[in-house]
C-alpha cells in the first residue's frame, strides 16, 4: 500500500549567550566578526585532533559554536575513535542511554532524554541513515566506529533538522579529504576477546586519502571486525498470579503469584562484519565543489539461545507447596515437563548509501543539492529445537530471590534423558529503500544575521516477508542432535546451587537430520507480508543570530520548537493474525499518525581556560499522539474476538535537567598536569498513561532512567594515554505493560570500562581495551524487585591492537 503524509516542520530560533576567559573572548570575537557558518569550519578543526585530550576539547569546541543543545564525540586520531562500539562511546554524554542486546550486553541502540531508540533519528553526512529492523530503530552494531571522525547528538531540533527524532539526533560524519593537509595511511589490527565465549577474533582497519591535486581529494575507508560476545542468566519468562487446586475437589486453594517457566539461558553471537566508506572532494572553481559519498556495510550474525525450561503451569499433583505474603516461593509437583530449548539464527545484512552533492558560493550566499540512494537488506534463517523429559520437579526461592532452585531427579546434562519432540523453520526477509533530494540556500541579511532556506523529498519504503514451518511429534531420540554445554555461570557466586552443564541441540546435526523435513514452502501465510511506502515533502525557514561578545560572554541559549517522529513501519502494515483458540485478533494500524512534541531547552554554559566547560539545561517535551495498544471486542465469524491493535492515544510528559563538567588538570605541577576528568549527571521524569487488562495505569515511559551519570577520569601524556570510564543508569521500564508479563523493570546498572593507549614509536601505537571491567549483573524484575524476572552477566570483552599511521 501507498502512504502519504504531509508534515510541516517548525522554525526553530535560537539565543546563544556563554562565558569564557579573556583570552578565549578575544579569540572568539576576532572569528566571529561576520557571521559564518561554524560547522563548515569543523572538519579541519577535527582532523589535527590527535590524544583523547584534544578530542574532547574539539567536542567542546562544536558545543560552544553550535546554534542548538548539541554534544559530540570527536575521534582521537584518524580511524581511532574514543571506543570501538560508537553506541558505548555515545553513552558518554549527558541525557543519553543505551539498549543492550541479550547475547552479551553489547549496546546496539541509542535513546535520548528519556525516550527510545524508535524516537531517535540516525543520519549519516546528512541524511538518514539505512535501518536493518522492522522498525526505524538504527543498529549501531552495523557500522564499526572507525569509519568515522566524529558523532554528533542534536538534543534540541532546528528548523532544518529533518522531522523523525523527537528524542534527538545522532549525526555519524566521514571524513573530509580536503580537510587533510597531507596524504595518509592509517592502519590497525588486533582482536577481540570475551571472557564468556572464551573465543579470540581477529579486527583491522585502513584509512588511507588525502589531496591528490590541489583541488581533488580522496578519502577510502575499510574495516574487517568479527567478534564475539555472550550471556549467562536465570530467567523466570513470567511470574502469574495461579490458582491451584491441591486436593482435587475443585476448588482452588491457592491464588497467589507463581514461578511459571523457570529456564536457564545461554546466549551468544558471533559477528562478522566488513563496512567500507569512501568520498570524492573535487573543487573545480572557487565557486564550486562537488562531493561524491559511498557507504557498505556487510553483517553476518550467528545468535544461539540454549536454554532448559521447566513448565510449572503445565504441572500435575502437588506435592508440597510454601507460601511467603503473595509469593509462592516453593512448590513440588509430581509430574513437569522440562524441554531443552535450542534456537539458532543466522542474519546477514547487506547495507549501502550513495550521495551526490553540489555547493556553490556566490559572494556571501552558500547554496547545496543534493541527491542521495541507500538501501538495507536483512534475510535471516532459524532453527528451533526442542528435547522433553518429564518427572517430579520442584522451585524454590526461599534461600535467594535472585537465583531459583530447581529439584528433580533428572540429569539435565544427559542427552539421553530426552526425546526430540518439535523442529522449527523461520525464514525473515526485510527491505528498507530510500531516496531524498533537497536544496538549501544560506547567506546575510543583515550584520549578524544568516537566513537558511531549504527543501527536501524523500520515498522511504519497507518490505517484509517470513516463512514458517513446523514439524511436531517427533519421538525420536535426542543423543544424535545433541552436545552438552558446560561451564554455565561457572565463575560466579551464587548461594543458589544450581547446575553448570545442561544438554542443548547440536545445530549442524540437528540439521543434518530435520533440515530437509523442514520445507519453508508449505509456511506461507499472507498475514506475515507486508509492503508500506511514505513520500514526505518538506521545507523550511530559519533565521540564526551570532555576534562575537554573546558567543564569548556569560549567557542564555533558549530553543522552542515543534518537530514529529512516524510510528514504526511494521506498525503501519495492513495485516493482522487471529488466534482461533484464545479468540484474539492482533492487528496493526496503516491509520496511525506521526507523533509531535511541544520542547523547550534552557541552558546556560560557561567555557573557561584551555578544555574548560560546566553547564547546566532543563529541558521540557510535551508529546501528542502517543501509540498505546487498544482493545476492542468485534464479532468475527458469528463469534466474539478481542482486537488488539496500535492506535494514537494520551500525551505522554518529559522533563529534566542535565549538569556537565569537564577539566583538565593542566594547574597542577608535574606529572599530576596530564590529568583531567569528565563528568555529567541527567535527571528525566516522564509519565504516561495507558489501559492495561482494562484499568489504566500511569507510568514511567520505557526505556527511561531517571539518573544516570557518567565519570571519566584520564591521564595522557606524549607517549601515555589511561581512562577509567564509570556509566550509571536507574531502574527502568523494560517496555509497555502488558497482559502476559506485567509491569517488568530492569535494576539499576553500573559498568566501568578501561582504555588505554601507549605509543611506541612517534607513528605507532599500542591500543588496550576492557569493557565491563568488574563483570556487571543485569537484573529484571516484575512488579517489586522480590519477583527477579531475570538475571545474568556478560563477562568481560577485551579488545586490543597495534595501530600505525603514515
Amino acid at each position: 500500500m501507498i502512504m502519504r503524509q504531509w508534515l510541516l516542520v517548525g522554525c526553530g530560533m535560537a539565543a546563544l549567550m556563554s562565558a569564557q576567559t579573556a583570552h578565549a573572548q578575544s579569540d572568539a570575537a576576532a572569528t566571529q566578526t561576520a557571521p559564518t557558518d561554524a560547522k563548515a569550519n569543523e572538519g579541519q578543526a577535527d582532523i589535527v585532533v590527535t590524544g583523547y585530550r584534544e578530542s574532547i576539547e574539539a567536542a567542546r569546541d562544536a558545543k560552544r559554536d553550535s546554534a542548538n543543545v548539541t554534544d559530540s564525540i570527536v575521534a582521537e586520531d584518524i580511524a581511532a575513535f574514543p571506543q570501538a562500539n560508537l553506541s558505548e562511546a555515545v553513552q558518554r554524554i549527558s541525557g543519553v542511554q543505551i539498549r543492550r542486546d541479550y547475547e552479551g550486553a553489547v549496546g546496539n541502540e541509542i535513546s535520548i532524554r528519556g525516550l527510545g531508540p524508535e524516537y531517535t533519528q540516525v543520519t549519516i553526512n546528512g541524511l538518514a541513515a539505512p535501518t536493518n529492523s522492522e522498525s526505524r530503530v538504527f543498529n549501531f552494531n552495523a557500522l564499526p566506529a572507525d569509519l568515522f571522525r566524529k558523532v554528533e547528538v542534536d538534543k534540541s531540533p532546528t528548523a532544518d533538522t529533518d522531522e523523525g527524532g523527537i528524542g534527538g539526533t545522532v549525526k555519524l560524519e566521514t571524513i573530509r579529504p580536503l580537510d587533510l593537509k597531507d596524504r595518509l595511511l592509517a592502519v590497525s589490527v588486533g582482536g577481540n576477546y570475551n571472557d564468556i565465549t572464551g573465543k579470540l577474533d581477529p579486527r583491522g582497519s585502513l584509512v588511507a586519502g588525502g589531496r591528490v591535486a590541489p583541488n581533488l581529494g580522496l578519502v577510502a575507508a575499510l574495516s574487517i571486525d568479527n567478534f564475539g560476545s555472550a550471556s549467562q542468566s536465570y530467567d523466570a519468562v513470567r511470574w502469574a498470579r495461579a490458582n491451584l487446586d491441591v486436593d482435587g475437589d475443585k476448588v482452588n486453594d491457592y491464588e497467589n503469584v507463581f514461578l511459571m517457566y523457570p529456564r536457564l539461558i545461554h546466549q551468544e553471537q558471533d559477528v562478522r562484519r566488513i563496512a567500507a566508506t569512501g568520498r570524492v572532494e573535487w573543487q573545480p572553481t572557487d565557486r564550486l565543489k562537488i562531493l561524491v559519498d559511498g557507504l557498505y556495510s556487510s553483517f553476518r550474525q550467528t545468535k544461539l539461545r540454549d536454554s532448559p525450561i521447566w513448565n510449572f503451569p503445565g504441572g500435575k499433583g502437588v506435592r508440597d507447596i510454601h507460601v511467603d505474603g503473595e509469593v509462592v516461593d516453593y512448590i513440588a509437583f509430581d509430574s513437569v515437563l522440562l524441554r531443552s530449548e535450542g534456537h539458532r539464527t543466522v542474519s546477514e545484512t547487506e547495507m549501502y548509501q550513495g550521495t551526490l552533492t553540489a555547493e556553490y558560493s556566490l559572494n556571501d550566499w552558500k547554496a547545496k543539492a543534493f541527491v542521495s540512494k541507500s538501501r538495507s537488506n536483512q534475510d535471516s534463517e532459524e532453527f528451533v529445537y526442542f528435547g522433553d523429559a518429564t518427572s517430579w520437579a520442584s522451585y524454590e526461592t526461599r534461600n535467594d530471590d535472585r537465583y531459583f532452585t530447581i529439584d528433580s531427579p533428572i540429569d539435565i546434562a544427559d542427552p539421553a534423558a530426552y526425546v526430540t519432540s518439535e523442529a522449527r523453520r523461520i525464514v525473515l526477509g526485510t527491505r528498507d529503500d530510500n531516496f531524498s533530494a533537497g536544496f538549501d540556500l544560506r547567506g546575510p541579511v543583515l550584520p549578524d544575521v544568516e537566513l537558511k532556506l531549504g527543501v527536501k523529498y524523500r520515498e522511504q519504503g519497507r518490505e517484509r516477508e517470513r516463512y514458517q514451518t513446523t514439524r511436531t511429534k517427533i519421538n525420536e531420540p535426542f543423543t544424535p542432535i545433541a552436545l552438552v554445554r558446560t561451564g554455565f555461570l561457572d565463575n560466579e557466586a551464587r548461594t543458589a546451587n544450581g547446575p553448570h552443564a545442561f544438554a542443548a541441540p547440536d545445530y549442524d546435526k540437528a540439521y543434518q537430520l530435520y533440515g530437509s523435513k523442514l520445507d519453508i514452502s508449505s509456511g506461507t501465510d499472507l498475514t506475515n507480508f507486508f509492503d508500506v511506502e511514505e513520500k514526505t515533502w518538506s521545507g523550511y525557514g530559519m533565521a540564526t543570530y551570532r555576534s562575537g561578545p554573546w558567543l564569548a560572554n556569560a549567557g542564555l541559549r533558549v530553543v522552542h520548537t515543534s518537530l514529529t517522529s512516524r510510528p514504526s513501519l511494521s506498525d503501519l502494515a495492513a495485516y493482522h493474525t487471529i488466534d482461533g483458540a484464545e479468540r484474539i485478533i492482533s492487528a496493526k494500524n496503516p491509520d496511525l499518525k506521526p507523533f509531535r512534541a511541544n520542547q523547550f531547552d534552557l541552558t546556560a554554559e560557561w567555557y573557561f581556560g584551555k578544555g574548560g566547560l560546566l553547564s547546566a539545561g532543563y529541558f521540557y517535551k510535551d508529546i501528542e499522539s502517543f501509540i498505546i495498544t487498544e482493545s476492542t471486542l468485534i464479532e468475527y465469524n458469528g463469534q466474539t474476538y478481542e482486537l488488539r491493535r496500535p492506535v494514537n492515544g494520551n500525551n505522554a510528559r518529559i522533563q529534566g535537567f542535565e549538569v556537565n563538567y569537564q577539566q583538565p588538570f593542566s594547574f597542577l605541577p608535574g606529572p599530576l598536569k596530564n590529568l583531567g576528568i569528565v563528568t555529567n549527571y541527567t535527571f528525566t521524569d516522564s509519565n504516561f498513561k495507558d489501559m492495561v487488562d482494562g484499568t489504566t495505569l500511569t507510568y514511567e515511559l520505557p526505556e527511561n532512567s531517571k539518573h544516570s551519570l557518567n565519570l571519566i577520569g584520564y591521564y595522557e601524556d606524549a607517549d601515555l594515554s589511561i581512562r577509567l570510564a564509570y556509566n550509571y543508569r536507574s531502574k527502568f521500564l523494560r517496555a509497555k505493560p502488558n497482559e502476559q508479563d506485567g509491569i517488568k523493570y530492569r535494576s539499576a546498572y553500573a559498568q566501568t570500562d578501561f582504555a588505554a593507549r601507549y605509543k611506541l614509536l612517534p607513528k605507532l601505537s599500542l591500543t588496550l581495551d576492557v569493557m565491563n571491567l568488574f563483570n556487571a549483573h543485569t537484573d529484571e524484575w516484575v512488579y517489586n524487585p522480590r519477583l527477579v524476572d531475570w538475571r545474568g552477566t556478560s563477562g568481560r570483552t577485551v579488545q586490543f591492537g597495534l595501530r600505525a599511521s603514515f
